[in-house]
């Protein structure tokens, strides 16, 4: 592995998350697979070291026995394996809280670089907030990440595994008419290319959504699917 220089790249006064992500992954072992690239690539996971890591460290370390009211979310944060997968309940305690720190505190893609800071008290109220917006609409904190964490396009609406400033990210906004949120920045277009001795052996790709911008068309969201599941097409 070979790596430039900061100041060959960019001015950041240190690493994000998929940075820091991505420096963990890669460091795993010398020898990757393209099955591996293609799982690094389409990683989901929040790293647990890292300047936006130690900001949220509070949250992950409010004691359940001194806030009794808010043992369940707790418990919920602090088993999670920090994969924001479709199925957990987690990334949505978390997008809520992040969502109300961030609009308060105008912050914004820095601050996964430079961090911030919140008291354990702005926590506790956050998380609270949190929770009684999950009970009012679902009647319960234990809500699944795809139940508000949407792909939308046309007629198509799917849940996703994603999260802001992953190495598979995705930027949600506020959708009209029900409590979900859609993705309107993250992946792009993704070509994997394999050689061997003989060159070029195998090459897939996939768009997020589709190739078309016209509504009309078959490949306006033709690859949503493949996308979902992470399956690239050849």
């Amino acid at each position: 592995i070979c790596y430039t220089s900061r100041k060959l790249m960019d001015e950041r006064p240190g690493d994000n998350n998929r940075a820091q992500r991505f420096t963990e992954l890669i460091s795993a072992k010398e020898k990757f697979s393209l099955s591996d690239i293609h799982d690094i690539k389409f990683d989901i996971a929040l790293s647990r070291s890292g300047s936006f890591a130690q900001s949220m460290k509070p949250l992950f370390e409010l004691d359940e026995n001194k806030y009794a009211d808010l043992k369940e979310p707790i418990g919920i944060l602090k088993s999670w394996n920090r994969v924001c997968d479709i199925h957990e309940y987690a990334p949505t305690l978390l997008a809520l809280c992040i969502r109300t720190i961030f609009d308060k505190y105008h912050l914004d893609d820095a601050n996964f670089v430079l961090g911030f800071k919140v008291s354990e008290d702005e926590w506790v109220s956050t998380l609270r907030s949190a929770c009684d917006t999950l009970r009012n609409n679902f009647g319960t904190v234990k809500v699944q990440w795809g139940n508000v964490n949407r792909l939308v396009r046309g007629n198509k609406d799917f849940p996703l595994s994603s999260f802001p400033d992953v190495l598979s990210p995705s930027y949600p906004k506020k959708m009209d008419g029900r409590f979900a949120f859609k993705a309107v920045h993250g992946d792009t277009y993704t070509m994997f290319a394999a050689f061997g001795k003989n060159g070029l052996e195998q090459l897939s790709a996939l768009q997020p959504l589709g190739n078309s911008l016209n509504a009309g068309s078959p490949h306006y969201n033709d690859q949503m699917e493949l996308f979902i599941h992470r399956q690239m097409r050849s």
